[in-house]
Parts: structure tokens; sequence; C-alpha cells
């Protein structure tokens, strides 16, 4: 069930997708797809141009409190939608949050796909 807040809802949900890797025409994208028990929701698509490819990837192992991305797959975390979009990802237990949109700001170019 999604809880109302402010900017949006939270919900639990499990990773049950990942993708590092090369998209399209050359193109390193992160995601993540989250299933709330409402239906699978992608966090990410985001375009990772140099600093920022380890950036996200580091932030995104730190939030959760992961040693690789390996260890992502069946993992439980917060989700914090704004309508249909998961902005920022959460440790289930812990206020770790990872929200891109605000911590990319000065890290190497910005872009995302969405």
């Amino acid at each position: 069930m999604v809880e109302e807040k402010a900017r949006g809802g939270i919900a639990n949900a499990r990773i049950v997708d990942t993708f590092l890797g090369i998209e399209g025409h050359g193109i390193l994208i992160g995601s993540m797809v989250l299933n709330d028990g409402q239906g699978d929701r992608m966090f990410g698509q985001y375009v990772l141009p140099g600093p920022r490819a380890a950036f996200f990837v580091r932030r995104v192992l730190e939030t959760l409190g992961l040693s690789s991305w390996e260890a992502l797959l069946g993992t439980l975390v917060r989700a914090e939608y704004e309508a249909d979009r998961v902005i920022a990802v959460g440790h289930i237990l812990e206020r770790s949050w990872f929200v891109p949109g605000e911590e990319f700001a000065g890290v190497g170019d910005a872009g995302d796909t969405d």
C-alpha cells in the first residue's frame, strides 16, 4: 500500500530486475525494476556519462547497504513516487535515500531518458 506524502507516495518494493550496461547508440544506462505489489515500476534509465556512472552505482549500493550490483536482485527497498515515476529509492529499515534528480547536480553532465 502506498503512503501519501507531500511529494507523492512511498511504498515497499522488491528489486526484480536490474540493468547496468550500454544501450542503443553506445550510451551507458543504469536502472532497476521494482515491484511494489501493484506492478513493476522502473527506477533509473539514467544516462551515465563519465563520473556519473561511478556516482550512480556507489550511491545505489551505499543507500541500500550492499557491496555489489549483483546483490541488488531480490533486495527489499522503499520507493518514492511522483505520479507513476519512481524518483528515489531507500533502505528498507534505515533513513537512507538516493534521490538522483537532486544528487546528480554538479556530478558530470545531467541527463536521463525519461
